[in-house]
């Protein structure tokens, strides 16, 4: 049987202060900067094979390859950050991996495995897979579409070159890139 995990390239945490928990990691651990992606906008959010209107900020940075995400919901809507809220309060809600072909993925699921599902107007595509018999640690696959992984390589060269001044850097949907050291 071949595995559908192949690396992972994703943490995710979930948060009641993006500003803070960023800055705990910076203070921390010396991880940083952190880019903040404001009310992130989905063409679609199910949970449970319901949609679900969920409103996200997200922050992330860079432990070597691999991201660190930070997941502030910032509504009661239905979704795996909610459930994990709700049942043992806020942590590491997941493990991701990044894929290629998410059809592939899901064409060897039924849709009891899959319990969220979301997609942006960008391409970006994800979903969790059922854990259900354990507390926490989910894991989801994510599609990025070809034109970020040059965009990726150019926020992790931001993060291994990071001097520690801005550690916090709110992406503006109109200019992403005035968030990177070029």
């Amino acid at each position: 049987m071949k595995t559908k995990i192949n690396k992972i390239d994703q943490l995710g945490f979930i948060v009641d202060n993006i500003e803070e928990a960023a800055m705990h990691w910076v203070n921390t651990c010396g991880v940083g900067p952190f880019f903040i992606h404001q009310n992130v906008e989905y063409e679609k959010f199910t949970y449970m094979n319901e949609d679900t209107p969920v409103q996200l900020t997200l922050a992330f940075s860079y432990i070597g390859s691999i991201m660190l995400e930070l997941i502030y919901q910032h509504n009661d809507a239905p979704s795996v950050y909610t459930a994990l809220k709700h049942r043992s309060g806020n942590g590491l809600i997941h493990v991701a991996s990044f894929c290629d072909d998410l059809e592939i993925i899901t064409n060897s699921l039924t849709p009891e495995d899959i319990i969220q599902y979301s997609s942006t107007p960008d391409g970006v595509e994800t979903i969790y897979l059922n854990t259900e018999h354990h507390n926490g640690g989910l894991v989801e696959f994510i599609k990025m579409p070809e034109i970020y992984k040059p965009i990726t390589e150019l926020f992790q060269k931001t993060v291994a070159n990071w001097n520690g001044e801005r550690p916090l850097r709110y992406i503006d949907p109109t200019n992403p890139f005035a968030v990177l050291d070029l």
